[in-house]
């Protein structure tokens, strides 16, 4: 039975997006540049993990709504099956591992900053303009780190893509 069955289209495309993002990124010029295409690389892995979800869900006939490793696990429980591949996802999704790491920088890309007092400009005490950005701190771009999840994410799809076999 073929995998395309179960939606690997949909990762496939994410996979690629995520590629041509950390390539943009790597090539960038710019700060700005090279911190959108890092966080649209890290959007896009991280959708690659949740169509990987769907895949797995259409695999066990669950719903594909389920966006959780552990939903999956649950409505696996409750029709009494249990999902060796679901359990390896829940074992890297732990904090300290690449797939908890890199839901922790999804999920922190997806908070807005914490908002800044306005100050008002030193140079002007009696102006009315007023400075409303002020970057605290700049934000690490770690592209080799986003490389290894990819390498890592891929290597654990092809796996259970291999496994992903109804006789």
């Amino acid at each position: 039975m073929r995998v395309a069955r179960y939606g690997a289209g949909r990762t496939n495309q994410k996979f690629y997006f995520c590629k041509i993002a950390l390539e943009q990124c790597e090539a960038a010029v710019d700060d700005a540049h090279k911190q959108a295409h890092y966080e649209a690389a890290v959007f896009h892995l991280h959708g690659a993990f949740l169509a990987l979800l769907q895949e797995l869900s259409r695999f066990y006939k669950l719903s594909p709504q389920l966006a959780t490793t552990e939903a999956i696990r649950l409505a696996l429980e409750a029709k009494g099956q249990v999902s060796p591949e679901i359990s390896q996802l829940q074992a890297v999704e732990t904090h300290d591992a690449w797939l908890g790491q890199l839901q922790k920088v999804f999920f922190e890309y997806q908070l807005a900053a914490d908002p800044v007092e306005p100050q008002p400009e030193a140079e002007l005490p009696d102006s009315l303009i007023v400075r409303m950005v002020t970057m605290e701190e700049e934000p690490v771009l770690d592209v080799a780190r986003v490389q290894a999840w990819y390498k890592q994410l891929q290597r654990l799809i092809t796996d259970f893509r291999q496994e992903m076999v109804e006789f």
